[in-house]
């Protein structure tokens, strides 16, 4: 499975006077929301081979006027035909962090909870997120300005995000549960859903528990083979968002 652009949204208000920002942390230690953000919504967007929805995205966020953060491999940094998109993305004030080189899968998917095997050395691992951040270069991003670290796949364990921590990033994931993730399904998968299905998740998951501090993920770019890419309805989904009094931004500190 190749992740493509996605979007997370850590909901709050901006300047809220609820106090400081405390992360919310997996049992691996990565961010998957916050706590006293006041109803502030964080859109996050990652891409990796496919890069389709790019437009349709940035139209939306550009009508809405927000800034949200988006994370890219290697490769996609690289692709000569990625870089005027990536370069404007940049121009108007997104964050832009790295996803891995070359989108490696850390983990096997057979494991246990506990996640306790690696399919990568430190080495290897090292070595392929300072080559992505090596690629963010030339956009003018330095590794001083890198603070979050999505995974590939957003799978990972307690050692991927130690080792990051001791490169000076944090790691971040979606909420669980919420399941906007799941657009990058086609119908040929069994956890195949529609986008209509993955809004009626989402908005029934809204009214039971509320978007406050949570973290949606979202890919605008999934490929030929999903007929109705969730992207599409990005407008929508933030001005119903808006609606509900929920204010967007980029991650914090950002």
């Amino acid at each position: 499975m190749c992740y493509a652009l996605f979007l997370i949204l850590i909901c709050g208000c901006n300047g809220a006077a609820t106090g400081e920002r405390e992360p919310v942390k997996d049992r691996f230690g990565a961010v998957t929301g916050f706590r006293n953000t006041g109803k502030e919504v964080y859109l996050l967007f990652s891409a990796h081979e496919y890069f389709e929805g790019v437009d349709i995205v940035l139209d939306a966020l550009d009508r809405h006027d927000v800034k949200v953060s988006f994370f890219f491999t290697g490769d996609c940094l690289r692709d000569p035909g990625n870089k005027e998109t990536i370069s404007l993305i940049i121009n108007r004030g997104h964050y832009v962090g790295p996803h891995s080189d070359a989108h490696l899968l850390y983990v096997p998917w057979d494991v246990g909870p506990e996640r306790d095997s690696l399919l990568v050395t430190r080495e290897e691992f090292e070595g392929d997120l300072l080559e992505n951040i090596r690629a963010l270069k030339p956009y003018g991003t330095g590794r001083q300005d890198v603070k979050w670290f999505l995974p590939p796949y957003e799978w990972y364990n307690r050692e991927i995000v130690e080792w990051t921590g001791e490169l000076g990033m944090m790691v971040v994931n979606f909420t669980p549960g919420i399941g906007t993730n799941a657009d990058y399904t086609t119908p040929e998968m069994d956890n195949y859903r529609t986008s209509a299905e993955i809004m009626e998740r989402l908005w029934d998951y809204e009214a039971e528990n509320g978007l406050d501090g949570k973290i949606l993920l979202i890919h605008p770019g999934v490929g030929p083979d999903r007929p109705d890419p969730l992207y599409v309805h990005l407008y929508d989904i933030i001005g119903d968002l808006k609606q509900k009094g929920y204010h967007i931004s980029s991650l914090p500190g950002n």
